[in-house]
């Protein structure tokens, strides 16, 4: 959709009224006192015609913006409602898989805690087997002992992967001790900056305060 179509015609013709009116002031210069004088009544018809159609744009887009934020209202609690779901259905699903990760690893532990004291049992027997001169028997043992000691224990995941589920890590941050932050990490705030220049201040390390010259009107 076009956006002339809008638009009042009324509004687009005092639209191209302001086209043809600017044009000469395109390369508007002065090469007068008189031009000088006359420039302070144009530019106060130029700010009379800026007033004048942000004054019409204001009527077009207040009714527009009144009914923007009227339609956001009444969304905005049914999607903040399904927002927080969205948030419980997450929480829980990571709880979940928190849980079945932990016993994961407990299950994980202890048969590792079985391996080892099976392996220590069968190291003892081995010199045990040694004491009594039964060499070929004690050498067998240990290579039981030594298979079982590389042999690693792992226990599959207990939570069934879900087509368009996935889990990723997020790093993130909290600040404990703002004296300690790195330079790099800091922003410099130039709208204080701005307000205490303007407000008086002249000097400030780091920082060059200048002035410039400007028309008010």
């Amino acid at each position: 959709m076009q956006t002339t179509t809008m638009v009042p015609p009324e509004a687009q013709e005092k639209v191209k009224e302001i086209e043809v009116y600017v044009k000469e002031y395109e390369t508007y210069k002065i090469v007068n006192n008189d031009e000088y004088i006359n420039s302070a009544a144009l530019l106060k018809q130029v700010k009379a015609k800026t007033r004048e159609l942000k004054g019409v744009q204001k009527n077009l887009t207040d009714p527009v913006d009144e009914t923007k934020r009227k339609i956001k209202e009444f969304f905005a609690v049914p999607i903040g409602h399904l927002l927080s779901a969205e948030q419980k259905i997450k929480g829980a699903m990571l709880s979940w898989q928190q849980e079945q990760e932990r016993i994961r690893r407990e299950e994980e532990r202890k048969l590792r805690e079985e391996q080892e004291a099976k392996e220590a049992m069968l190291r003892k027997m081995a010199e045990e087997a040694k004491k009594e001169g039964k060499e070929n028997f004690a050498t067998d043992l240990e290579e039981k002992a030594k298979e079982m000691e590389s042999t690693e224990i792992v226990v599959k995941p207990k939570v069934e992967k879900v087509q368009g589920i996935a889990t990723r890590t997020l790093w993130t941050f909290e600040i404990i001790d703002e004296e300690k932050i790195p330079r790099e990490y800091m922003k410099v705030d130039g709208v204080k900056i701005g307000q205490d220049v303007r407000g008086g201040v002249r000097e400030i390390p780091g920082v060059r305060i200048y002035s410039k010259e400007i028309i008010a009107a």
